[in-house]
């Protein structure tokens, strides 16, 4: 007894239509004219790839749209845009360009040498005076008193 030959059911829904993909590939072709078990197959396939891109799709879609739902924009926008332009003219304005400063001249050798010999007479100068001898920290705190006062 020959077997009879059924009709394939099908176990999932057709994969949905993308505009481009249809663009892009060949017109759809009824699965009675593919010629060969090659053809079906690649046809099932493209199916199923158009099916996982419309539901990656959408789920791009309710991410971005969650995302657009969660920035709230508060008042009118105008006095920003208004900000916006007073800065962009103020950018664009031609600033004065500064002189460059003129080098460090360096000190010679023997300029160090005798300023330090000239600070290491003034310290000892220092010590010697009666009043840092008797409380070196007040006599310190005095003397930037002092030289505050001179400065301002």
């Amino acid at each position: 007894m020959p077997k009879v030959r059924r009709e394939r059911t099908k176990y999932h829904a057709p994969a949905p239509r993308n505009a481009s993909a249809e663009e892009s590939t060949s017109p759809p072709v009824d699965d009675d004219s593919l010629s060969s078990k090659k053809d079906k197959r690649k046809q099932r396939r493209d199916e199923w790839l158009r099916k996982l891109g419309a539901i990656h799709s959408q789920q791009q879609r309710q991410i971005e749209a969650e995302k657009r739902a969660k920035t709230v924009v508060i008042g009118d926008m105008m006095p920003l845009t208004e900000a916006l332009e007073e800065v962009q003219a103020l950018a664009t304005e031609k600033r004065p360009v500064p002189q460059p400063a003129q080098p460090v001249k360096t000190k010679t050798r023997k300029h160090r040498q005798r300023e330090l010999k000239a600070e290491s007479e003034r310290f000892q100068q220092v010590l010697s005076l009666p009043a840092f001898k008797k409380d070196a920290l007040g006599a310190l705190c005095e003397h930037l008193k002092f030289s505050e006062t001179n400065t301002t």
